[in-house]
């Protein structure tokens, strides 16, 4: 019979399939698929789902050592844009723009039937991930030819357009009247 686990993309924990919050680190993993739990081979040759039955001590904390030291320096952390009041889910990668779907849009991600999505921008935002750590940066809608009319806000403070700033697991985005949360797994 095998197990599942969800492996931390921060720390590498393995973690019961039905947990959201690692426990290591106690960083979101509720969005991380289920993987099947390692299986080890004991002396007598038979497999069990995660259970090390006869390996030694030694052998035991080797695997968790080089599973924690290669797990997170291959993984960049991976945001999410989940909609509030919505079951909708966005993946958003380094480097994209976030705005409204239209035919004169440039944005990598662009939305469309939302809740709150008529005063997005065309090209409202844009997310960057330098050294691991995810930014949004509001687009200045006057080097567009536009007015500065609709601001994206982290937690309720407004940014001034062109400035990146920080955002980390679970906070609350407005991107003009349009609400989601911030996901980094």
């Amino acid at each position: 019979m095998s197990s599942f686990i969800k492996i931390c993309p921060k720390c590498g924990q393995h973690n019961p399939e039905y947990e959201n919050v690692c426990a290591a680190c106690s960083d979101f993993i509720g969005m991380e698929t289920p993987v099947p739990a390692p299986s080890f081979a004991s002396e007598s040759g038979h497999t069990s789902g995660g259970v090390m039955e006869t390996q030694s001590a030694d052998q035991a904390q080797l695997i968790t050592a080089a599973a924690s030291q290669t797990a997170p320096a291959q993984l960049q952390p991976t945001l999410y844009l989940q909609v509030l009041g919505s079951e909708q889910i966005f993946e958003v990668r380094d480097g994209w723009t976030v705005g409204q779907s239209h035919a004169s849009s440039t944005a990598d991600l662009q939305l469309r039937d939302l809740p709150g999505i008529n005063y997005l921008h065309r090209n409202h935002c844009r997310f960057s991930c330098p050294n691991g750590d995810w930014q949004v940066t509001p687009i200045d809608q006057r080097q567009l030819g536009r007015d500065f009319t609709n601001p994206t806000a982290v937690n309720h403070a407004t940014l001034p357009p062109g400035e990146a700033h920080s955002i980390k697991n679970g906070d609350q985005l407005s991107l003009a009247n349009l609400k989601v949360v911030v996901r980094i797994i």
